[in-house]
């Protein structure tokens, strides 16, 4: 349980810092390779206790903690970016937008490295999705249910930086966060069904 809340509140940590400041070097760049080179060195030592015939996750369980991290980095870049009031737009003589679009095609690359070749399905894998779905589900309701009063009943002062382009980016940062729901809660399964004597059907 440890490892998942230190991969979710690392990975925004991480992206967060990112966007805080106007770094001397490529902040993205920094970002989108360290998200592909942790992919990398996992699917290495995964391959290496497979070869030992240690128990490695399964692909679902995999997704799961690739979606966490690199989902993660790129929602944590574009709230800091968002709440610094950045132009977004790429061509704005600012580097947040493009690193955000970096760090996005890292997390797709990031992917292609870690996924497995055999990605079959069992019940217990389709039980903890179900739960992942659930809980992302009604924690995007809920993040919506907040937001949009909050964005509808603002200050007209703010209102007036509310531009469609802001209002989604916004979106796009609650559709982040919901997936890292979704992710947190099948990780959470995952932990629980690997317990001795406590799996989810217990």
């Amino acid at each position: 349980m440890i490892r998942i809340a230190f991969a979710l509140f690392g990975s925004l940590a991480f992206g967060t810092l990112l966007a805080a400041a106007d770094w001397p070097f490529p902040a993205g760049a920094l970002g989108a390779a360290a998200v592909v080179v942790g992919a990398v060195v996992s699917r290495r030592v995964w391959d290496q206790r497979r070869k030992a015939e240690q128990s490695v996750p399964g692909w679902r369980e995999v997704a799961a903690w690739h979606a966490l991290i690199g989902w993660g980095v790129v929602c944590g870049q574009l709230a800091m970016a968002l709440a610094r009031g950045v132009d977004l737009h790429i061509g704005q003589d600012d580097r947040l937008a493009f690193d955000n679009w970096l760090l996005g095609v890292a997390a797709v690359v990031a992917w292609l490295v870690v996924r497995p070749r055999d990605r079959t399905r069992d019940e217990r894998d389709r039980e903890i999705d179900a739960l992942g779905a659930r809980v992302g589900f009604w924690t995007l309701l809920g993040l919506l249910a907040v937001a949009s009063p909050l964005i509808g009943l603002a200050p007209v002062a703010i209102q007036e930086r509310l531009t469609p382009f802001v209002i989604g980016n916004i979106l796009i940062v609650l559709l982040l966060l919901g997936a890292l729901a979704y992710s947190t809660a099948q990780l959470v399964g995952y932990w629980i069904d690997a317990r001795p004597g406590d799996g989810l059907d217990a």
